[in-house]
């Protein structure tokens, strides 16, 4: 991965090409608009609001997608769950763990 994930503001994010590859789903972006798409889901996020679209249903949330050194990072969780996998944090490893859910 070429960038690593991050945790800002007691939240962990995830570059949005790697976070597409783990869940196994279409990553596409336009200007600001960053669109992941599978098969039953579609979720749209735009860097810096914190909005989430899922399946055209809008809902706030408290972590916003961010560009960084030319990488735009995710919120891992609130991607993660809207595809249906499940999300868990090791607080004595600091780390995130996604199982997919097929």
């Amino acid at each position: 991965m070429p960038s690593a994930p991050v945790k800002q503001d007691g939240r962990s994010f995830a570059p949005a090409d790697a976070l597409a590859e783990g869940l196994e789903v279409t990553l596409t972006k336009a200007g600001k608009i960053i669109t992941l798409t599978g098969p039953d889901t579609s979720v749209q996020l735009t860097v810096g609001e914190p909005m989430i679209k899922i399946n055209n249903q809008e809902q706030k949330i408290d972590a916003a997608p961010f560009t960084a050194g030319g990488v735009d990072f995710l919120p891992i969780r609130r991607v993660a769950e809207a595809f249906g996998a499940e999300v868990s944090w090791d607080a004595e490893k600091q780390q995130v763990s996604i199982g997919l859910v097929k």
